[in-house]
């Protein structure tokens, strides 16, 4: 194995790339990622060639090692990737008790990514009901169908949009994944062209591009658009918990929709999906009531 690219970032102190980029993967079972206290390593398929990129945290900012035959294009996406100019955090009116409960989370920045297509297909997995299940299937798809990253981490990658437009169907159901998000996936797979425009457009240009693409919805396209894209407004609509959550958080009301969500949410904009991701890494939730709901194999508004 070749030495690294090593590079330098100056971030300012509070500055968390490392818990902002954690937060669009798969948590420890991800195979295409790796998190330690304050490093992560990260494979990436740039169009130059494949990477796996290690990040460490320091006093005066962040250390780069950057590995395999991509590594020389991916420099120039680095500050984008890593939020490095989305500083200082806004200050947002909220609840003196939410506002407590998030101050540790402030330093979470919006990233965006240089390679759009496997946050989507990891995203498409996502409108499994449980993420359980989601990530089990994402995790067979690159252990199964994908190959190994250039580093030492031992990471992976996914298959190439051509290598799963070609899978089988029943390949993927094999996997966990029900038919029709099989179907979308693969459906995905062969817009190659449309998904790497939306990953270079602003994000309104980008969200047309990728709700053209059948059973790619407001979830998965606004999930894309917050977690790949770093648009801090993205708000995903048609999610299981999100709405409950933030009538919770917002209005002190255990359930709420969409439609009461999108309302508590407006006086933030533009930072609305900001104050999600926020939330999320608090752990804000509404009350849980009853037993847990038994899996299902999607969730039809979830697209």
């Amino acid at each position: 194995m070749s030495a690294p690219l090593t590079l330098q970032l100056p971030l300012p102190a509070g500055h968390d790339p490392i818990g902002s980029l954690a937060l669009i993967t798969a948590g420890r079972g991800d195979p295409t990622a790796r998190q330690q206290p304050g490093a992560l390593a990260l494979a990436l398929p740039l169009p130059e060639g494949d990477v796996e990129l290690h990040l460490q945290r320091t006093d005066s900012g962040l250390s780069a090692w950057i590995w395999g035959p991509g590594a020389e294009a991916l420099p120039p996406a680095l500050p984008a990737l890593v939020g490095a100019e989305d500083w200082p955090p806004p200050r947002l009116e909220l609840p003196p008790a939410l506002a407590a409960r998030l101050a540790p989370h402030r330093g979470l920045v919006m990233t965006r990514l240089p390679v759009l297509w496997p946050q989507l297909a990891h995203t498409i997995l996502g409108q499994l009901v449980t993420y359980v299940e989601a990530w089990k299937a994402w995790g067979g798809l690159v252990r199964r169908f994908g190959r190994p990253a250039p580093g030492p981490a031992g990471l992976g990658l996914p298959p190439t949009p051509e290598q799963l437009a070609a899978l089988p169907v029943d390949h993927l159901v094999a996997l966990g994944v029900p038919d029709r998000i099989a179907r979308t996936l693969r459906g995905a797979a062969r817009q190659g062209n449309r998904i790497a425009r939306a990953g270079a457009a602003p994000p309104a240009e980008a969200a047309a591009l990728l709700l053209s693409i059948p059973g790619v919805g407001p979830w998965t396209t606004q999930s894309v658009l917050q977690g790949a894209l770093g648009d801090a407004d993205a708000v995903p609509t048609g999610d299981y918990h999100l709405p409950n959550t933030v009538a919770w958080a917002l209005g002190g009301e255990p359930r709420g929709d969409d439609a009461r969500m999108l309302a508590l949410l407006e006086p933030h904009r533009p930072h609305r999906g900001r104050l999600l991701r926020w939330m999320v890494a608090a752990g804000v939730h509404a009350p849980r009531w009853g037993p847990r709901s038994a899996p299902r194999e999607g969730d039809p508004d979830r697209d």
